[in-house]
């Protein structure tokens, strides 16, 4: 029983730790405690459609993560401009929440989250604009080489197509879940699929040329090479490339010591 009893000790103080912070959330306001909206998601734990439903409403944010990610490895410029648009999407959608101030649908009670605006849906927002931005810019990058020179990355390719089923995962899933109405995902889409083409032409694209003509002195060239940053936007398989370049750099060493030991011999 000795042996038995320091673990039933634990348990007991542990239950009644958890009673004490349960009392103290009943007294407190429901002001104080707000959820993170952009990633909360409740659904029915009996629907595997609601499941995955939620998982979809989590797909932007996996990019978001995707991309910080890819910057910190590759160090593309593209990739920051995305971020920032990001970022600046996210301000428009909630400065148009606060402009129309239209409630979100009765089913928001569902959920439990009735405190916010919903017009338009962030989520919604969110998911075209990263398409919008992703799809434009590998146009730009497919449209700079001839079809008959034209060397495809076809996994990138593959991620590009797969930014628009994800986008309209990301818009029913918030109908479906209860969080917005049909009205405010389409509105959320529009805009969305809007601000990241206006994105693309009036930020990333000047941000490119710039980059890659202005001169030493300039604020892009300045900022390249502190954060060691490259463009390869225009490209064809810049992936294709890298891998070229890193083999030829590891054989160029192992070619040096080879001639050296036959002089030696």
């Amino acid at each position: 029983s000795d042996e038995v009893s320091p673990p039933r000790e634990r348990s007991k103080t542990l239950l009644n730790e958890r009673r004490r912070w349960t009392d103290l959330v009943g007294t407190m306001s429901v002001e104080l405690m707000k959820p993170f909206s952009l990633t909360y998601v409740r659904y029915p734990g009996d629907d595997p459609l609601g499941a995955a439903m939620a998982l979809a409403s989590l797909m932007p944010f996996c990019v978001i993560v995707a991309t910080f990610g890819a910057f910190f490895a590759r160090r593309e410029l593209w990739d920051v401009g995305t971020l920032l648009g990001i970022l600046a999407n996210e301000v428009l959608a909630q400065t148009l929440k606060r402009v129309f101030q239209q409630p979100r649908p009765a089913s928001c009670a569902l959920v439990d989250f009735c405190g916010t605006h919903g017009m338009p849906s962030s989520h919604a927002q969110l998911a075209w604009f990263v398409a919008a931005v992703a799809v434009l810019a590998y146009r730009r990058r497919r449209d700079a080489h001839p079809a008959s020179t034209r060397v495809v990355d076809a996994f990138g390719a593959l991620l590009v197509a797969a930014h628009v089923p994800m986008a309209i995962a990301v818009t029913a899933s918030r109908v479906y879940l209860g969080y917005h109405s049909a009205e405010q995902v389409a509105a959320g889409a529009m805009v969305g699929a809007a601000a990241g083409a206006a994105w693309h032409f009036a930020a990333m694209v000047p941000a490119s040329r710039a980059f890659a003509a202005g001169p030493p002195g300039s604020l892009p060239a300045v900022a390249g090479r502190l954060l060691g940053m490259r463009d390869s936007s225009l490209v064809a398989n810049p992936e294709e490339v890298a891998r070229k370049h890193l083999a030829a750099q590891t054989a160029a060493p192992a070619g040096t010591r080879e001639r050296k030991s036959a002089r030696a011999r």
